[in-house]
């Protein structure tokens, strides 16, 4: 009888042993594998958001040095659109090119301000003018000079001179026909 119990015993250990053995695969296959992957999501997740943490922290290392220059950059802006208002005003303008032929010393004869237009090629208009004057040859350079000087952006697309020739020199006065654009972000048509 006691080889009975002992083969009672051993078959009780073998099925004990086998069911620790289901109980382990079971657990595994159920639970180990499945957080193991989780798991290795979770560190590839972590380890793209610590790289998207890193860039945007550079992002805003940049983008406080730049705040640091927040108020020169506005100073900038507005002197440019000073440049090209959003407004005509085209007799304002005419004051300012009088007031820069009398500090030229050149007489203006006719001032002709045009049609306000779209200037091909960007997203302003432009409204040209014809401005004739008389002065000597250092007088028309000084008065083109304060024409590229003036506050507003003007154009000088064509000039055209007469008087002079064989016989004179820098004091001879001359007649100049000068064909200016000045610019607007106002677009034609609206008033």
């Amino acid at each position: 009888m006691k080889l009975t119990s002992r083969a009672t015993v051993t078959g009780r250990s073998v099925l004990v042993a086998l069911g620790v053995v289901v109980v382990v695969v079971v657990w595994v296959f159920a639970f180990y594998l499945p957080q193991t992957k989780k798991l290795s999501n979770l560190d590839a997740q972590r380890t793209s958001l610590q790289g998207t943490v890193a860039a945007d922290q550079a992002r805003l290392l940049q983008l406080e040095k730049e705040a640091q220059h927040v108020t020169q950059i506005r100073a900038m802006y507005t002197k440019l659109e000073s440049y090209v208002p959003s407004t005509v005003n085209v007799y304002t303008y005419i004051h300012t090119i009088s007031a820069a032929a009398k500090s030229a010393s050149v007489t203006i004869t006719s001032l002709e301000p045009g049609m306000l237009t779209a200037a091909s090629g960007t997203s302003y208009s432009s409204i040209p003018i014809t401005a004739s004057v008389r002065g000597t040859y250092d007088h028309l350079l000084a008065f083109l000079k304060d024409l590229y000087n003036l506050p507003r952006l003007t154009d000088v697309n064509t000039i055209s001179v007469t008087g002079g020739g064989p016989g004179t020199n820098r004091g001879t006065e001359l007649s100049a026909t000068f064909e200016l654009a000045i610019f607007t972000s106002q677009e034609p048509g609206t008033p």
